[in-house]
């Protein structure tokens, strides 16, 4: 080959080195423009997601001011409800006659409702659902499952267990109040039932001690029955009509009595208190009377626990923490 040639041969080659140096480079120089414009991009990404987040928390923080002084209020209403009932429940008698006359009044009954599922409304009302508040988040729901859930009921999966037992509660009142109210009619004026007429009812059956009486012989109720409630196996309606007695039952037979309804008791623990009401559950309308009074000292028993049982948010848990909940949020992952 000539030196021309060869000369010719070597340009050529080099002219291919320099292109293909060149396009490594320019390949490069784009793969590191196209890594800083999406660093940039994320950048403002989320420096934008921060100024949202923090116009959230600004927000949900000049909605708690606004909702602050209605949940004061709000629990303040429900405390001072929950006062009454136990200023007025001074006697068992007394708070026979009181809830009877509540729950003889929907809108005073309801009105205990509406108190709680306006809290927890307002309380709702501040959930934010974003992860960088979950602090915050955190703080609330535990105000709110305190608010709803009652230590003492198995987990039923409700939104708010406190607002079912409320009408569980009612729609049972609703179901024996009727014949409560024939039985008791003399003491009964208008809707109202009279305290006195009430007091003379109890004595007129001749047992002393009759409330603890009946609160020792409620498993007729709300006990288990071979894995059925109670209550469902001995109807009120049935007991007002005379057609189960299970009292006159365990009377005559205690230990046949558990046996026979499954009932995980020691019946024959049960002798003194069988001795106080045998006279009564011998006669038919003494012993319809007794199992209205026991009815209607259960649920006078169930909707006193019920209000005492409500854990309700603090002023201090209202305006202060939970506020401060929120100021704490820095809106920068990882930090809430």
């Amino acid at each position: 080959m000539s030196v021309i040639g060869q000369v010719v041969s070597l340009a050529s080659g080099l002219s291919s080195l320099v292109s293909t140096v060149a396009l490594v480079w320019t390949i490069y120089y784009y793969r590191k423009q196209t890594e800083l414009l999406k660093t940039q991009i994320d950048e403002m990404k989320r420096q934008s997601s921060v100024q949202e987040c923090l116009q959230l928390r600004d927000s949900t923080i000049r909605l708690h001011e606004v909702l602050t002084p209605l949940m004061v209020d709000e629990v303040n209403e429900i405390d001072n409800f929950r006062e009454e009932i136990n200023k007025l429940c001074s006697s068992p008698i007394s708070c026979m006659t009181y809830v009877h006359n509540l729950f003889s009044k929907p809108e005073e009954f309801s009105d205990f409702r509406e108190k709680v599922q306006r809290l927890l409304r307002d309380l709702k009302s501040l959930r934010v659902n974003e992860e960088r508040f979950r602090n915050y988040e955190a703080f609330l729901e535990d105000i709110i499952k305190a608010l709803c859930d009652l230590p003492y009921s198995p987990n039923t999966g409700s939104d708010c267990e406190v607002l079912e037992e409320t009408d569980k509660i009612r729609k049972e009142y609703t179901e024996i109040i009727k014949l409560v109210d024939v039985l008791l009619a003399e003491d009964v004026k208008g809707n109202l039932m009279m305290e006195d007429g009430l007091v003379k009812e109890v004595e007129s059956l001749g047992v002393e001690g009759l409330i603890d009486v009946m609160d020792k012989v409620s498993f007729i109720i709300d006990g288990d029955c071979g894995g059925r409630s109670c209550k469902d196996v001995f109807p009120f309606k049935a007991l007002i009509g005379g057609e189960v007695n299970p009292l006159r039952e365990m009377v005559e037979d205690p230990k046949g009595f558990c046996s026979k309804y499954g009932l995980k008791l020691v019946c024959e623990e049960y002798g003194d208190i069988l001795d106080k009401v045998k006279g009564i559950v011998a006669e038919e309308d003494k012993s319809k009377v007794f199992y209205s009074l026991l009815y209607l000292n259960w649920i006078t028993s169930r909707f006193k626990t019920l209000i005492n049982t409500l854990q309700l948010p603090s002023e201090i848990d209202i305006r202060v923490r939970m506020k401060a909940e929120l100021e704490r949020i820095t809106c920068i992952t990882g930090k809430a």
